[in-house]
């Protein structure tokens, strides 16, 4: 069938492709196509957010956590392994037009890269309006938090979709260069709600953890990967010490006796600790209120012994 000029025509004219024969080749002289439903046949044409969304199954993805930051209790942590239980959700209300902060995550110490590189990154999570007729929509800001507690912006999202029952929800953010970030900084995500207008005070729900499929997925780079899964900690110290997770920590205890306490449990957590020094001071491992096999704490004596300790999330164990 030839081009039909009339129903192009009138598809510009009503801004609706229904009106629109689309059986030749057009040229679309510019224009976007929007607003495109999910694909099901393999011929069917794909919005941006669902390619964003494929090819970051190649990135590192972290998961939204309840527990508390150990050392940021303002955040969240994440964690590179999902939890498949207990699902959590904040709410936030508002009557006026404005954004509204949901809660935020962090990523753990000792396995935030140096460099963020340049690439799409995508929280996924699962919300609904429980109450009130104002639109919202949801979106993210990506922080680095220094050291020193400074906190700069690196880059935010674009907006969701407008959504009102419980829906699994999208958004993107696009870091057109690399991002170098301070010795020791973490990433933080945090999450919020726009409120497009005022109205009746409005209800929104965020879901997160369980069977949500909430997560974050960012490029991967090799000290991303070398961190979280390859390249532990290597400390000395001749003093008493917290430990941080994946820490290896060799002791000289030749100037007196040291202990070195552990971080709170968390699953999936290890640490390994190891007397270097020939002199008879103990080393005392602290289990900071939980349980090593059992016991608030244990002591290396010997040169060269050593222990490593795992986490299931509520005590630590000697492996």
């Amino acid at each position: 069938m030839p081009f039909d000029p009339i129903s192009y025509l009138e598809a510009l004219k009503s801004r609706k492709l229904s009106n629109l024969i689309v059986d030749t080749d057009k040229d679309w002289r510019g224009r976007l196509i929007k607003n495109l439903g999910d694909p099901v046949d393999p011929n069917d044409v794909v919005r941006k957010i669902y390619v964003d969304l494929i090819v970051s199954t190649f990135n590192i993805t972290y998961y939204l956590l309840d527990t508390q930051d150990a050392d940021v209790s303002d955040y969240k942590e994440v964690s590179i392994t999902p939890v498949d239980t207990g699902v959590n959700y904040t709410e936030v209300s508002s009557n006026t037009t404005g954004e509204v902060y949901v809660d935020g995550w962090i990523s753990p110490t000792g396995a935030t890269p140096s460099t963020i590189v340049a690439g799409t990154y995508i929280l996924t999570v699962q919300a609904e309006k429980v109450s009130g007729n104002i639109d919202v929509r949801l979106f993210f800001r990506l922080y680095e938090r220094q050291s020193n507690g400074t906190e700069v912006l690196i880059a935010e999202s674009n907006r969701t979709n407008l959504f009102k029952e419980k829906a699994i929800l999208t958004c993107s953010m696009i870091l057109e260069s690399d991002y170098t970030l301070q010795p020791d900084s973490r990433l933080v995500l945090k999450v919020y709600v726009e409120y497009a207008s005022g109205g009746s005070n409005t209800t929104v729900r965020v879901y997160y953890k369980g069977d949500t499929a909430s997560r974050f997925t960012m490029p991967s780079t090799k000290d991303v990967l070398d961190a979280l899964y390859f390249s532990p900690k290597v400390v000395t110290v001749t003093s008493n010490y917290n430990a941080n997770y994946g820490d290896i920590v060799l002791v000289d205890a030749s100037g007196g006796a040291v202990t070195v306490t552990l971080p709170p449990p968390k699953a999936n957590a290890i640490i390994n600790v190891k007397k270097i020094d020939s002199s008879s001071n103990a080393v005392t491992i602290d289990g900071n209120g939980a349980n090593i096999d059992g016991q608030s704490s244990i002591q290396i004596t010997t040169q060269y012994e050593s222990y490593t300790l795992v986490s299931d999330g509520s005590n630590w164990w000697i492996i």
